[in-house]
C-alpha cells in the first residue's frame, strides 16, 4: 500500500506535463466554414412586409425568412428530401429581422469546398416547408394569410466576412382598378369590383431559372379589397392573383347610389404575369362603362435594407 501510494503522484504528474506540452505543441484544428450574414430586397426594393403606402414596404421586425442552402457544380444539385430520406439541405435555418439585423438559427455558414453555394429563400416562412416537394408547391391563395409571396434565389462562391444579397422577387401577380364616376353619381357608396379568378396554382421553386407558377382549379368570384384611392381617381381597389391568363374576363362593379346598381366591364384578355402589376382604369357613366387604359409594369421599386441597417418602422 505504501508502495502504490508512492507512485500515483508521480504518475498523475507525468500526465500533467504530457497533457501541457500536447496543448502547447498540437496545432488547433483548421475551422471549416465562417459565419454567413445576410442582406435582403426584393427587386430593387425596400419591400415588403408591411406597406407604408402604395408600392412601398419596408422589412419589419420579427419578420422571418426560411433559407435552404447547399453546394454543388451547378444549382440543380438540390438535394431532394421528399423523396430521399437521406438527403439533408446543408442549411436549413430561420433568418429573423431583430430590428437592426438579420439572424440565422442555426448559424449558416460557408462550406470548405471549392463547388459554388445555392441558397433559397421565401417569405412568410409559412410558404412551405424544407421537408415539403419544392417541386410541386400546392397553393390556395383563399387559404393563405399572406399573399404576396417573396422568393430569392442565389448561386455565389463563397465569401467569407462579406454578407450575401437575397434579391426577393415577387412570385405572384398584382392586379389594381382604378373608378372615375361621372358627375352625374354625387352618391356611390359601398363600392365592390369582382371577377371570376382561378385561386389554385402548383409552384416549382426549384425549376432551373425561376419559380415556375401553373395556375389551375375551377374559377370563382374574387371580390377586390379597397385601397386608399389613387390621386386623380375616385375609388382604387387591388389584388395579388395567381399569375394566369383570362379571356373575355367581365369586371362587375357593384355600389349604391339610392338604390343598388350593377354595371359590368367586358376586356378582351388580362395576361397576369408574376412580379407583374396590371392597372386597370375605367369610367363609369350612366348605365356603361368604359376603359381609359390598362398599364403593366414591375411590381416594386425601391432601395436595399442591409445587414447592419436599422428597419424602418
Amino acid at each position: 500500500m505504501k508502495y502504490r501510494n508512492k507512485i500515483m503522484p508521480a504518475i498523475l504528474a507525468l500526465m500533467a506535463v504530457v497533457s501541457s506540452c500536447t496543448k502547447e505543441e498540437l496545432p488547433s484544428a483548421a475551422q471549416d466554414n465562417t459565419d454567413i450574414d445576410i442582406t435582403a430586397q426584393v427587386g430593387k426594393t425596400v419591400t415588403r412586409v408591411q406597406q407604408t403606402s402604395d408600392n412601398v414596404y419596408v422589412f419589419e421586425k420579427n419578420d422571418t425568412l426560411a433559407v435552404l442552402g447547399w453546394y454543388g457544380a451547378d444549382w440543380n444539385t438540390y438535394p431532394t428530401p421528399w423523396s430521399d430520406a437521406n438527403a439533408k439541405w446543408w442549411i436549413n435555418s430561420l433568418c429573423v429581422n431583430n430590428g437592426a439585423k438579420w439572424v440565422s438559427t442555426p448559424q449558416m455558414r460557408w462550406q470548405n469546398v471549392p463547388d459554388p453555394h445555392h441558397f433559397l429563400a421565401w417569405w412568410p416562412r409559412t410558404f412551405t416547408n424544407a421537408g415539403d416537394n419544392l417541386t410541386e408547391v400546392k397553393v390556395d391563395m383563399n387559404k393563405l394569410k399572406e399573399k404576396d409571396v417573396l422568393v430569392a434565389r442565389l448561386s455565389t462562391v463563397p465569401t467569407p466576412g462579406t454578407p450575401i444579397n437575397l434579391q426577393f422577387e415577387h412570385i405572384m401577380a398584382r392586379f389594381d382598378v382604378n373608378l372615375t364616376f361621372a358627375e352625374q353619381y354625387d352618391i356611390y357608396n359601398n363600392v365592390k369590383v369582382s371577377l371570376d379568378l382561378q385561386t389554385n396554382a402548383t409552384v416549382d421553386l426549384v425549376a432551373a431559372t425561376n419559380p415556375v407558377i401553373v395556375a389551375g382549379g375551377a374559377k370563382t368570384t374574387e371580390t377586390m379589397p379597397a385601397i386608399a384611392t389613387k390621386t386623380g381617381f375616385d375609388y382604387t381597389c387591388s389584388s395579388i392573383v395567381v399569375p394566369q391568363s383570362l379571356t373575355n374576363p367581365v369586371v362587375t362593379i357593384k355600389f349604391q347610389n339610392g338604390t343598388a346598381k350593377t354595371l359590368t366591364y367586358t376586356h378582351p384578355a388580362f395576361l397576369f404575369e408574376s412580379g407583374k402589376r396590371t392597372t386597370l382604369n375605367l369610367s363609369v357613366g350612366r348605365d356603361y362603362v368604359n376603359v381609359v387604359d390598362v398599364t403593366v409594369t414591375p411590381w416594386v421599386d425601391g432601395g436595399n435594407i442591409g445587414n447592419d441597417e436599422n428597419m424602418a418602422e
